[in-house]
């Protein structure tokens, strides 16, 4: 534990200060009682002390700059690490066989060939455990490739051990080995409890999986989980061993036995399947630099970037666009396992160009490379026997005796002469990858050959990341070339290639996006990572698939964690700021560690250096983001689960005494940082606070998602009758948001008022009840079950009558009279609408847009309007739909808006005006698209699409409304799906195809349950078929029913447009008579003498009318 006065570390057994001798006393963070050193429960308050130990220890590992990187001190930490179990066969029988020293002697050889081979590959052993060895890749020290190194590691130890069996002599016993390896998490550190320590140790199933897949393989072999085969992906040779149940493995997992390395499979032939995305003008720029070679004038290009941003995938797309030229290629690759291997990538060049692996001898290998380096002894007789001896194949001694030195320049110019000679036949693209593990000489090699490049055709390219320097490189006359991280359309286009046929939630897809920050591989193996489980698009599957979102693909793990385990002196400090989240302030984070940002800086430096942090601001106000959040996640994970639950803890405590404008603006972080505490009232108290915030400024996603988290924190309680009372309001508040982010007929709708009326009707909490039967009704409405919805209105009204309420009563009226709207009662829809918006007190109500989700008043008068188009008040219908717009405005509220922009668009269709019905249709797509309200931007799709084809593109304009169509029913919504098909009708019947528009009308005939637009389906129907076969009785009968049910309904405006159609299709006696009833009608009617319908009445009664302004 940490002294308090001069800050030293001590055991969690010391009761006093080894430093400076003071009484060491652990305080409670929760009730600042003092307990005595070693205590493991608070005695004020009985909260553990033991995750308090390990914040200090993080705290202390965060101020002295301790990586915990080293044996001295491994603090536990979660690692993914694949884990090798070697085990020597039948070393029970021959210690029963020899004598003891000589079992020691085979024990002790055994021992040291396994140790020579981990330590090759930067593996470590665990511990031994009799004749078995338990070695990990991945801790202490990460690498990005720890599975590819295990995998070679074991099978160096398979060859060792068979050289080792035919040095001993025939007398003694062979030596053989059983493999098995997996790749998961482990707890990994100093593994300390108070009676036990172990040094180095590793916790978790994955050893026990390794030993159990060793006890599996044959002899001398490697048995590697699918896990591990997955990591390690085709570079090496795999034999499947089917399918087995493994304990400690869920379901049956497949094994492989790994037969050998693919020594000629080099990156190149890991073909992508998917298009390059964002690197056009860099493969412009080396186009362009080979054009000048071919010219002559040899070119260097050095490519620096990030691991991940794509330089090998960038050079195979350039040589794939040579594919077609006249080029000799070649490649070498710098290896992270041989930096000290002098001239290694060369070495594998050499033996790779002449294919020496595949020749037999000596003789031969000898003979080919004397073919291919001939001529070269001018530049030194010596010129053969230098490579052959590079290459460790036996000579006869030089012919001249040279100085190491000397040999070594000479052996440099021949491979430089060499290489140069290749571009006198063609082109030369010779590239070098991974120049960053290049050894000393491979370096040299490749300083001295650029200098001789200038005027030959030789392009050469080398690949490297940002923090490799060379003073060559300084000097070097060249391009350089910088990978920048992909755009956010960028990114999102690679997403959707690399989905292809699949289908992923543009949620989704947007937050693959965010979480990895434009690097391409990153991109790429989180897609992959969530697509695995994709089988379909239901909103349970959308949670699942965000979670996959938040995992850390097992493939970028281990580079993830390498980027961790290279940071000098700031992991500790970025495990801290990870627990922050992507984005933290550096004067909390100086409050949680207890230094000043000054004192921080050295670290905080070496994480903006390292590139995982941004700065925004000077230091003092400075805030920092991660530059992407798998490596915030991947610094966040290394934290064992208690050090995460201390530290949130902390955070929010800290927040909460220290910085009360922060928690009063962003509520829902200290919420988040007090729930991941598993302190779980202060936690509800702020994810209310943050809803009811997020929801007065319209943020209605937000809104729903923080009361989701504080009724899921609350599921956590005890079920007690104050924890129903408090669902049930939580419950209401999120069903308010849902109405507007999901649309009313999302199912997620009617579960959370259903469970909202339980709980009322429990509790006996009658206004909440109120509240709750109103979601189900707006539920009703859209799934068009009107007569339900009804039903629930006169329910509602009731109740606010009988508690004489006028607030619930104007939200009684308003839904009631929209449920009349659309079962066509249209008189008795019209009075319930003026009399909410009598009801309805500016001052009084205006809250209610945050309590139900939209302005009452805004509603009421929208839809007034409609209903006044269909009783012939044209005019009227204009009036009021622009007050209620306005007041939506002014308001400032998106849901209203995004209502009335969509009634107003559809009132402007019923008038026959397209282009004020597009321009309305498209601020409702905007409005819906913006605030994420689905159910409005697909109204005002159909409503657009109407509008495009009215005004002459009705290919374009049919293809719109199917779109909003399909939109529309994916809210789960049925109620306006017969007007959207009567629109869709009536734009491919203007396109000529009236059987297709008679289909949609029959399935409309079928399905309908909304009666406000029927008599337009009557009478549509009936042209259709007219339209066909003139003077068809059924058509005539449905335009005749057509005007007898608007009449009916007191719908003028659809009686009239129905004698319209039918004075046009008869003769005689009846037309006379139902030219004197339209005569009647349009007497009657004294408001739209401008509307295309009365103008046509006009035109057909004789009578003449000038255009009405208002119209």
């Amino acid at each position: 534990m940490q002294c308090p006065g001069c800050g030293r570390l001590n055991p969690e057994t010391a009761r006093f200060c080894s430093q400076c001798g003071a009484r060491l006393n652990l305080v409670c963070e929760g009730c600042g009682f003092e307990s005595a050193a070693g205590s493991r429960f608070c005695g004020g308050c009985g909260a553990p002390l033991s995750a308090l130990l390990d914040v200090q220890r993080l705290d202390h590992s965060a101020s002295t700059g301790a990586s915990g990187t080293t044996n001295n001190d491994q603090r536990p930490e979660r690692r993914q690490v694949t884990a090798l179990f070697i085990d020597m066969i039948g070393s029970t029988d021959l210690s029963v066989q020899l004598d003891e020293e000589e079992f020691k002697d085979i024990i002790f050889s055994y021992r040291d060939t396994c140790a020579n081979a981990v330590r090759r590959f930067d593996g470590t052993i665990i511990r031994y455990i009799g004749d078995g060895l338990l070695v990990c890749f991945g801790f202490p020290v990460a690498h990005e490739d720890d599975p590819v190194r295990a995998v070679r590691a074991a099978l160096s130890l398979l060859n060792d051990m068979r050289q080792l069996n035919s040095r001993e002599s025939s007398s003694k016993p062979l030596i053989q080995v059983r493999m098995g390896m997996h790749t998961g998490i482990v707890i990994a550190g100093d593994l300390r409890s108070s009676g036990t320590f172990e040094t180095m140790g590793i916790l978790g199933d994955t050893p026990n999986i390794a030993s159990r897949l060793q006890q599996m393989a044959p002899p001398d072999t490697l048995v590697i989980s699918e896990t591990t085969a997955r990591l390690v992906g085709n570079l090496f040779e795999l034999q499947s061993l089917g399918s087995h149940q493994i304990r400690g493995t869920q379901g049956a997992t497949s094994l492989y036995q790994v037969v050998a390395e693919r020594l000629d499979f080099g990156r190149d032939a890991l073909r992508a399947v998917h298009p390059m995305v964002g690197r056009g003008q860099e493969l412009a720029l080396l186009q362009d630099r080979f054009t000048q070679t071919i010219n002559g004038e040899g070119q260097l290009v050095l490519i620096a970037a990030e691991a991940g941003a794509g330089k090998t995938r960038l050079i195979r797309e350039f040589k794939e666009a040579l594919a077609g030229a006249k080029v000799s290629s070649i490649t070498c690759y710098c290896s992270a396992y041989n930096q000290s291997s002098a001239l290694y990538p060369i070495i594998e060049l050499i033996r790779r160009v002449l294919r020496l692996d595949s020749l037999g001898t000596v003789e031969d290998k000898l003979a080919s490379i004397a073919e291919a380096f001939s001529g070269l002894e001018s530049v030194t007789p010596d010129a053969v026997e230098l490579i052959a001896e590079l290459l460790e194949l036996p000579v006869s001694s030089s012919k001249h005796e040279l100085a190491p030195s000397q040999r070594r320049e000479l052996l440099l110019d021949v491979i430089t002469h060499w290489l140069l000679r290749q571009s006198e036949q063609l082109p030369v693209l010779f590239i070098v990858e991974d120049l960053h593990w290049a050894d000393a000489s491979t370096s040299s090699l490749l300083a001295r050959l650029i200098q001789r490049i200038s005027a030959r055709q030789v392009m050469a390219i080398f690949t490297f990341r940002p923090e490799f320097k060379a003073e060559w490189m300084l000097e070097a006359q060249g391009t350089r070339l910088g990978l920048r991280r992909l755009s956010t359309i960028e990114a999102r286009t690679l997403v959707k290639q690399i989905v292809g046929a699949s289908t992923l939630p543009i949620d989704v897809i947007e937050l693959i996006v965010a979480k990895t920050g434009g690097i391409p591989l990153f991109i790429e193996e989180l897609t992959k990572t969530v697509l695995e489980g994709s089988v379909s698009a239901s909103s349970e599957d959308d949670l699942r698939l965000a979670s996959a979102v938040d995992s850390i693909p097992s493939t970028l793990r281990g580079s993830l964690a390498a980027r961790l385990d290279r940071l000098k002196v700031a992991k500790p400090l970025a495990q801290i700021a990870a627990t922050f989240g992507r984005v933290f302030d550096g004067e909390v984070l100086s409050a949680i560690t207890g230094e000043s940002e000054a004192e921080l800086r050295d670290r905080l430096a070496e994480l903006l250096r390292e590139d995982f942090l941004q700065q925004h601001g000077i230091l003092g106000q400075a805030k920092y983001s991660f530059r992407h959040a798998l490596i915030q996640d991947a610094a966040y994970d290394s934290l064992l689960k208690r050090e995460r639950q201390a530290l949130h803890r902390k955070i929010a405590e800290v927040l909460s005494s220290r910085f009360p404008a922060v928690v009063a603006a962003t509520p829902e972080v200290v919420a988040q940082h007090y729930a991941a505490a598993n302190l779980i009232e202060p936690a509800i108290l702020h994810w209310e606070a943050a809803g009811k915030k997020a929801a007065e400024r319209s943020a209605n996603v937000e809104a729903a998602s923080h009361f989701a988290s504080a009724l899921a924190a609350l599921r956590r309680l005890p079920d007690t009758v104050e924890r129903a009372r408090r669902e049930l309001s939580l419950e209401i508040d999120r069903g308010s948001q849902l109405l507007a982010t999901k649309g009313n007929a999302a199912p997620e709708v009617e579960t959370v008022f259903s469970r909202a009326c339980e709980l009322s009707e429990r509790l006996g909490e009658h206004r909440m009840l109120f509240r709750a039967l109103y979601g189900l009704m707006m539920f009703c409405i859209v799934r068009g079950q009107l007569e339900k919805a009804k039903t629930l209105g006169m329910r509602l009204v009731e109740q606010a009558e009988l508690a004489n309420d006028r607030d619930l009563l104007l939200q009684a009226k308003r839904p009631l009279g929209l449920t009349l709207f659309y079962l066509g009662q249209f008189a008795v829809a019209k009075a319930t609408l003026e009399e909410a918006l009598r009801l309805y007190d500016p001052d009084r109500h205006h809250h209610h847009r945050f309590e139900y989700g939209s302005d009452p008043a805004v509603l009421a008068q929208c839809n007034l309007a409609w209903t006044e188009w269909f009783m012939g008040l044209a005019d009227s219908a204009v009036a009021d739909s622009a007050q209620a717009i306005d007041r939506a405005v002014q308001l400032d509220h998106p849901h209203s808006l995004g209502f009335a922009l969509s009634f107003e668009a559809s009132i402007r269709q019923a008038r026959g005006e397209p282009v004020e019905a597009l321009e309305a249709a498209e601020r409702a797509i905007n409005v819906g698209r913006k605030y994420r309200f689905p159910y409005w931007s697909a109204w005002g799709q159909m409503l657009r699409g109407w509008a495009v084809g009215k005004l002459g593109d009705l290919r374009e304009g049919a293809a719109e409304i199917e779109q909003g169509l399909a939109d529309y029913r994916a809210t789960g919504a049925e109620l306006m799906r017969p007007y959207g098909l009567m629109l869709l009708a009536e734009t491919v019947a203007a396109a000529g195809d009236a059987q297709h528009a008679l289909h949609l009308l029959d399935e409309v005939a079928v399905t309908i349950s909304t009666k406000f637009c029927e008599p337009e389906l009557h009478r549509l129907r009936g042209e259709l078929i007219l339209a066909g076969n003139r003077g068809n009785p059924k058509a005539l009968d449905l335009i005749r029913r057509a005007a007898d049910l608007a009449r009916e309904m007191g719908a003028q405006a659809l009686e009239l447009r129905a004698l319209l159609s039918l004075v046009s299709a008869i003769q005689g006696t009846e037309r006379a008579a139902t030219l004197e009833s339209l005569g009647r009608l349009y007497g009657q009617m004294a408001e739209g003498l401008g509307t295309a319908d009365m103008i046509s009445a006009a035109r057909l009664l004789g009578q003449t009318t000038g255009q009405n302004t208002s119209a």
